[in-house]
């Protein structure tokens, strides 16, 4: 049974996606015409050699062989027409893809084809002490949530196996397990925008993004201050995030301040105080932008004031 990553793909980023696909390493590999769509399959035939963090642990035990390194390939599967661009994530490909996406599109989804069966949700809660939670559910457990509560990923049965499979995760994306070849995908595509088109089931809460210009601007000012104004507090990142519907956990990640494409690694867990030198390094004013890469957090300080 194939299991498809799909993204829906914001159709005016379309270009801008295949150029970023060109500059990871991706080059088309494969190219059809079925039902009026084009299916592009774009391949990593070269991947970069990814060190293993043990190697050098033991390297004592490895006599005089050269330190072995992994090969990690991935790929995507593009299927669009004049009006739609959908796509498919392979391996580390999702790092990529979510960038170009429609981010609400696997909630979207979810709330229309998730039965009321839950298997497993990852929130982010706002006014408490807890940041974010997993949580798994037993057999025939409905969908509940509470006050401030934010739903970024679900794991759920389908109202229909036959069409959407069994049970189906949803994020940023939407992972579906069907026994669906890749020439048939333009089929599930349209079978998909039907979908969305009819009326929820379910509601899933759900933060969402300002886009007030001036509200965005007032609330970075008071970032801008908070930061540095402040000494003790910690740069907490949250202890596991979601890419589409694939989980990234605190262990694995590295952490660098970026700032006009220099970077500077920092050991162990960010703080203000890091941040602090490396602002003042740079002697400079800054609005903070967090972002993920990879599986680096990086931070990306842009400038909106002035050089001092």
């Amino acid at each position: 049974m194939a299991k498809y990553n799909i993204y829906k793909i914001e159709k005016a980023k379309e270009l801008s996606l295949l150029e970023k696909l060109q500059t990871v390493g991706l080059s088309l590999a494969g190219q059809k015409s079925v039902s009026g769509f084009t299916l592009s399959f774009y391949f990593s035939k070269e991947p970069e050699d990814i060190d293993i963090w043990w190697v050098d642990l033991y390297e004592d035990y490895f006599g005089s062989n050269s330190k072995p390194k992994n090969k990690v390939y991935f790929g995507v599967f593009l299927i669009s027409n004049t009006s739609l661009s959908y796509a498919i994530s392979m391996g580390k490909s999702h790092f990529y893809l979510k960038d170009f996406c429609d981010t609400d599109f696997g909630i979207n989804l979810a709330e229309r084809i998730a039965d009321n069966n839950l298997k497993l949700k990852n929130s982010k809660l706002f006014g408490g002490k807890k940041s974010k939670t997993i949580i798994s559910y037993q057999e025939n457990s409905e969908f509940e949530y509470d006050s401030g509560e934010s739903i970024h990923y679900v794991k759920a049965r389908t109202i229909d196996k036959d069409k959407w499979g069994e049970v189906a995760s949803f994020g940023n994306s939407a992972q579906l397990h069907l026994e669906l070849p890749p020439d048939d995908l333009p089929g599930l595509v349209q079978a998909i925008e039907e979908e969305l088109q009819k009326s929820p089931k379910i509601i899933l809460p759900r933060a969402t993004a300002i886009a007030d210009k001036t509200k965005i601007a007032e609330l970075d000012q008071k970032l801008v201050q908070e930061i540095l104004n402040s000494t003790n507090a910690g740069l907490q990142p949250a202890e596991a995030t979601v890419s589409g519907v694939d989980f990234v956990f605190l262990g694995k990640n590295q952490y660098r301040f970026i700032f006009d494409r220099r970077g500077q690694d920092i050991e162990g867990e960010p703080s203000l105080s890091a941040l602090h030198d490396f602002i003042n390094q740079h002697n400079v004013t800054w609005r903070l932008i967090l972002t993920k890469s990879k599986s680096k957090f990086q931070t990306s300080i842009t400038r909106v004031i002035q050089n001092h």
